[in-house]
């Protein structure tokens, strides 16, 4: 007897879950009229099914009305108040109201329920900064990502290293930096050029 009744509380369950994930797929497409038939199904088989009374607070929602979503999740809240999803939407709506001016009841068990959720997370903000570790240098884990290795830094070259040296040209022709004054280079004369030209007249004339 009692083995019978636990393989139907299990089938049960199974089909709970059943029907919550195909409301869930339904309200995620956008049907929104078999979502809210399957979650009040879900409802007439547990009353106590906060799940599926925050589900009709989602299809609400998506129907733009906003009053009959938050009664659904102040409802939720009072099933189970631990409920993360009724207590972000009851603080949603209760916050999108407040702004824009109108007047709302919030009850204490939603109050309560914000009041812990909130104290949670500042609870878990804190561990986590004081457990966060100091990150590591980054390490190089490719090729082309480790220091290349600069070259040795040459030794400071002595005085007479560094002398100028005349280059091959200055050599071949003799001049040098330091050797004195360039020579310039002077013009023939023009004499000279006429005595040679009138020699060279003659001695073609006088030829036999």
């Amino acid at each position: 007897m009692t083995r019978r009744r636990d393989r139907r509380a299990r089938h049960d369950s199974g089909g709970m879950i059943e029907i919550l994930l195909d409301a869930e797929r339904n309200l995620t497409i956008g049907m929104l009229d078999h979502a809210e038939k399957l979650y009040w199904q879900a409802i007439e088989n547990d009353p106590q099914n906060a799940i599926a009374v925050v589900g009709l607070a989602r299809v609400a929602l998506e129907r733009g009305d906003e009053r009959t979503a938050y009664a659904f999740a102040v409802q939720a809240l009072t099933l189970d108040p631990e409920n993360a999803a009724a207590v972000r939407l009851e603080t949603r709506l209760a916050e999108v109201m407040t702004a824009r001016g109108e007047s709302i009841d919030r009850p204490e068990v939603a109050i309560a329920a914000a009041t812990r959720a909130e104290e949670a997370g500042r609870r878990e903000l804190e561990a986590a900064a004081r457990g966060t570790p100091t990150p590591a240098p980054p390490r190089a884990d490719f090729p082309g990502d480790r220091p290349v290795p600069q070259p040795a830094p040459e030794p400071p070259a002595d005085a007479a290293s560094t002398r100028w040296r005349p280059g091959l040209f200055q050599r071949l022709t003799g001049r040098a930096r330091g050797t004195g004054p360039r020579p310039e280079v002077q013009p023939p004369d023009r004499a000279d050029q006429a005595d040679t030209g009138h020699d060279t007249v003659d001695r073609e004339e006088g030829a036999p």
